[in-house]
């Protein structure tokens, strides 16, 4: 049963990591640096990564313990912390995500309007351009 505990505490440290690291880049998105988001998303996919490993190894460990029947009130009591904690991490997790996608969603947004700006500039400059060519030569030799 220990090895059960281990690998619950084991996942909400990297769950922990993956808020913490969100957390710093929430503050970079506010200030609408996103040069690293890249390194972000491949960062989230390592974290959840791991986490998903654990749960396979806690799936496989927990299942030789299907049978017992009484815990121990010490493990019970770490097992139900274990897992308080995570439910705790994750509705964190899940909120500071909806803000992320938002300042992304706003950044989007942005560019999208300064593209419409820009094309719009260049249907008017387009309106300045001669149609046909100039009948007047210019000689150079002069």
């Amino acid at each position: 049963m220990d090895r059960v505990i281990d690998l619950l505490q084991q996942k909400n440290h990297y769950l922990e990591k993956f808020l913490l690291m969100s957390e710093a880049e929430l503050l970079n998105f506010e200030n609408k640096d996103f040069g690293n988001l890249e390194s972000f998303y491949t960062c989230r996919d390592k974290i959840l990564n791991i986490v998903n490993h654990l749960d396979k190894e806690f799936e496989k460990t927990s299942a030789q313990y299907n049978d017992v029947t009484t815990l121990a009130a010490d493990k019970r009591s770490k097992i139900e912390r274990a897992i308080s904690r995570k439910s705790e991490i994750v509705s964190q997790i899940l909120e500071l995500d909806l803000k992320l996608i938002s300042c992304i969603e706003a950044e989007k947004s942005a560019i999208i309007r300064e593209l419409r700006g820009v094309n719009a500039g260049r249907k008017v400059l387009d309106g300045y351009k001669a149609s046909r060519p100039s009948e007047h030569n210019l000689n150079e030799e002069v």
